[in-house]
Parts: C-alpha cells; sequence; structure tokens
C-alpha cells in the first residue's frame, strides 16, 4: 500500500544541463489481504417433486433451478449488506461527521449542500459518487435550500439525480434501496433497509489497480461461484436433493 503524501508529492523537478535529477522515494506498507468462503444450503423435497428418483422429471429440474436461483439471490443478498456496514462504517473513510439536532438534514435550518461540498473540497483524492441511504437522499434532495440551489425560488418541491450531479460538481449521486428480511426463522418478516441514514463519498475506478490506481476499496474473488447437487436419502421417507 503507497504512502498517500508519497503519492502526492509535487517538488521542484528543474534541472540544469548538467545538474542531477532531484530524487524521491516511494514508501510504501505491505498488507496481507484475504478473501473469505460464502456458502448457502437448501434442498428440494419429494413433496417439492412429483418423481425425485428421476433425474429427468421437468418439475424435478424447476425446482432444483428455483431453489438454486433462490440460494443465489440470497447470497447477493448477504454481499449487498455487507458491503453497505463496511461503507457506512467510520472506520473505513479518512474522515466523518455526524449529524445532529439542527446539522440533521431533515432540519430546514441545515445546510447539506454546504456540508457534501466541504467534504469534498478536503478531500485528497476526489470522489466520483456520492453513496446515499434511502432516508438521507430523500432528505437531501427534498431541502430547501438544496432545492433553491437547483433553481427554486420557494424551495418546494425534490431535484433529481441530474440536478444533484451538477450541485455536487460532476459527483455521481447514488441510491442504495436494497432491503433485507432482518427477522430470525419463523419470526414474521421484517424488511429493513440494507443501506441506512447515510451518505458516503467514495471514489470508484473503471480499472481498479491496487498498486497503481486511488480508490476506496477493491472487491477480489478467487475462483468462481460453484453449484453443488446431489441426492440424500437421510431426512424424511424419501430423502431430499440438496444444493449448496
Amino acid at each position: 500500500e503507497y504512502q498517500l503524501g508519497d503519492m502526492m508529492q509535487a517538488p521542484d523537478t528543474r534541472v540544469g544541463p548538467r545538474g542531477a535529477a532531484p530524487r524521491i522515494t516511494f514508501g510504501s506498507v505491505e498488507r496481507t489481504g484475504r478473501t473469505e468462503d460464502h456458502a448457502i444450503a437448501s434442498d428440494v423435497t419429494w413433496r417439492e417433486a412429483t418423481d425425485a428418483l428421476d433425474r429427468d422429471n421437468p418439475r424435478l429440474v424447476a425446482s432444483m433451478d428455483g431453489r438454486t436461483e433462490a440460494c443465489a439471490e440470497t447470497l447477493s443478498n448477504r454481499r449487498e449488506v455487507e458491503f453497505a456496514n463496511l461503507l457506512f462504517d467510520p472506520a473505513q473513510h479518512g474522515g466523518s461527521f455526524a449529524c445532529s439536532g439542527g446539522s440533521l438534514w431533515s432540519d430546514p435550518a441545515a445546510d447539506p449542500l454546504k456540508q457534501i461540498r466541504e467534504a469534498i473540497r478536503t478531500m485528497p483524492v476526489k470522489p466520483t459518487h456520492a453513496v446515499f441511504g434511502p432516508l438521507a437522499w430523500e432528505a437531501f434532495s427534498a431541502h430547501p435550500r438544496v432545492v433553491k440551489a437547483a433553481g427554486s425560488f420557494t424551495g418546494e418541491g425534490t431535484i433529481d439525480a441530474t440536478a444533484a450531479r451538477r450541485l455536487l460538481r460532476g459527483v455521481e449521486p447514488v441510491v442504495g434501496e436494497s432491503m433485507v428480511n432482518t427477522a430470525r426463522p419463523g419470526e414474521p418478516v421484517e424488511l429493513t433497509e440494507a443501506f441506512g441514514p447515510h451518505c458516503a463519498l467514495v471514489k470508484v475506478e473503471t480499472a481498479p489497480n491496487p498498486g497503481r490506481t486511488f480508490g476506496w476499496g477493491f472487491t477480489f474473488q478467487k475462483g468462481t461461484r460453484k453449484t453443488w447437487t446431489g441426492y440424500n436419502p437421510a431426512p424424511g421417507a424419501m430423502g431430499v436433493y440438496d444444493i449448496k
């Protein structure tokens, strides 16, 4: 990991006809990275297929495919939650501030646009995206000061992503709208927004390289996704088809 200060040097590079070019060094810190295994399992029971012993049975195939897709979607849900938790963790950023009282974006006296612009100005690596949780975006896009800055005389109504991009000087607004069920198995469904009432400014690289580019984070994947299916005779009277 390169040191931020080293990567943003601006020394005097002027040199005479026979002078020596100024020499600079780039310090770095070696960090250990690793990936974590993620998996989920389910099954198709005898009652969910007309003939669990016939692998060519179309209803069985449909049940297996549907359950496999549901497992894949569940893994994606978990990835979304982990990403949101990591994204809005203050420890993962160089700076953060918490709104309270009159600085809450739901307060008409607050100035969310000024707060974000000041944050962008102080960032050594300028962000490309502003990621909002639904509540944060609702408060920002409908705030009277923001709406007036977009050209409204009354400050009523809301602004869209295009207007927000202009106000944020090219930073792309993104709203995370995923919802997940946080209830335990068997309990009533309790849907919760994965992205909380926060806003994060991040730089997204189109071609990320840990050794050459600046970015908020990197996603690494070891190997490819795999699916295993097999018949398990132990459960029930006729067994089940396991999916992992």
